[in-house]
């Protein structure tokens, strides 16, 4: 018979039908709704939503009032505040498209954009082909892109198209990015180092997380600390289930690891 241990065997059975079980729980819409009014969802989507809430809780480096020392609104004065910059900026990506705030894809001229903004801030900008030359003050520019990225990270577009002549919120975002992506190199060919690393610094740490956590609302970990740990030892605790389940059944059926016998020559 292929059951060699009977015992053995049969708590393996048991660990893997329970672990199935709850397998199965997990992916049945018994969680709770992610919005108020909104329907019960299964576990893989309520956990992919909390880690989210919790990435974007942990990923705010934006503070308008200058206050707090890690703040980029700080560092950003600190290394641009008084600094121009004088640059033809290569478009890769002249037009594109972005979601809109009613889940919409829409085409954007990411250049004519980029034009139109840098207007709105007495920059000296004109268009030769797919570059821009473009001249003026840094530091105002950077403190306007850091205004739009506080107001997108706490998912409010219209406080930028309120401050942008009416342009979509996420249509500007999506163009400060190139925009700010695209001066980097030139800004480092005409050996303005620090600037560049601030508009770097901007673009990972307050256009890239206002932008691709839009429409989660941020949450902080401290805030939460039984509900993470509760999902963090489940994880361990179910893992350590299956593989628990898999090596009783194989004892069952008479396959161990013994340590090998040293032999003497």
């Amino acid at each position: 018979m292929l059951i060699r241990n009977g015992k053995a065997f049969t708590r393996g059975l048991l660990l893997l039908i329970s672990f199935s079980v709850v397998l199965v729980l997990f992916f049945t819409p018994v969680f709770p709704a992610q919005e108020e009014g909104g329907k019960n969802t299964n576990g893989l989507v309520f956990a992919d939503h909390l880690f989210n809430t919790l990435s974007k809780g942990s990923s705010l480096f934006l503070d308008p009032t200058m206050q707090a020392r890690g703040s980029i609104n700080r560092s950003t004065r600190d290394r641009t505040e008084g600094k121009s910059v004088d640059l033809t900026v290569p478009f890769n990506t002249v037009t594109g498209t972005f979601m809109d705030t009613t889940g919409v894809s829409r085409e954007l001229n990411i250049l004519e954009t980029a034009l139109i903004l840098l207007k709105a801030h007495n920059f000296e900008a004109t268009a030769s082909g797919n570059s821009l030359i473009i001249k003026g003050e840094l530091y105002p520019l950077l403190q306007s892109v850091l205004a739009d990225s506080f107001s997108l990270y706490h998912n409010n577009p219209g406080e930028i198209s309120a401050r942008r002549g009416g342009l979509d919120g996420r249509a500007v975002m999506k163009t400060w990015w190139h925009l700010l992506t695209a001066m980097i190199k030139p800004m480092q060919r005409a050996d303005q180092v620090d600037e560049a690393s601030a508009v770097a610094t901007v673009l990972s740490k307050a256009i890239e997380p206002s932008y691709n956590f839009f429409g989660i609302t941020p949450m902080r970990v401290m805030d939460n600390i039984p509900l993470v740990a509760g999902f963090l030892i489940f994880y361990v605790l179910y893992t350590m289930w299956y593989g628990f389940a898999i090596f009783e059944l194989f004892e069952g059926i008479g396959l161990s690891m013994k340590k090998g016998v040293k032999k003497e020559h």
